[in-house]
């Protein structure tokens, strides 16, 4: 399967998405060439910023791509 169709098939089953995740489950390491690319050919993707902690105790703000 192409990295397009694991991340779509990801957004329709599993639910939100974002870029560790990507990288970890389906060693796409540009999600967000991978939502323009769904985004173009008709897919209603959304974005949301999500605050998540970091190894080192510390918060990163991330971008959660959903349906």
């Amino acid at each position: 399967m192409r990295q397009v169709d694991l991340i779509l098939n990801h957004l329709e089953t599993k639910g939100p998405l974002t870029q560790l995740e990507a990288l970890q489950k389906y060693g796409c390491g540009r999600l967000g060439a991978r939502i323009w690319d769904l985004r173009h050919a008709g897919y209603p993707i959304r974005k949301r910023w999500k605050t998540v902690a970091k190894a080192n105790g510390g918060k990163a703000i991330v971008a959660e791509y959903y349906i």
